[in-house]
């Protein structure tokens, strides 16, 4: 399969910094990439994943954060399908 990269935004919504968050992405394939956060208080931050997809195919992706000092973990994980499709050579070779 071909990589793809997938960012997420994690939010912050309390007054806290939260340091050393594990962020992951997790494919109903079985893959999955995990990153280090930190997010200051009341911020955001983009979360760069890379997933390599097994085959063309529809997929669930989930994104989990956990944090220690998370005031509410009920809210720190999301789900898609996406749709994963071979790209057609776009280019012919010139004779």
């Amino acid at each position: 399969g071909q990589k793809h990269s997938i960012e997420a935004v994690a939010k912050n919504d309390s007054a806290t910094d939260v340091r050393g968050c594990s962020a992951t992405l997790e494919a109903d394939d079985g893959s999955s990439d995990r990153q280090r956060v930190d997010i200051r208080a009341r911020a955001s931050e983009n979360i760069r994943f890379t997933w390599t997809p097994r085959r063309d195919g529809r997929y669930t992706i989930k994104v989990v954060i956990e944090c220690k000092e998370d005031e509410n973990p009920k809210n720190n994980s999301l789900s898609r399908t996406v749709e994963v499709k071979q790209a057609e050579e776009k280019m012919k070779k010139l004779k």
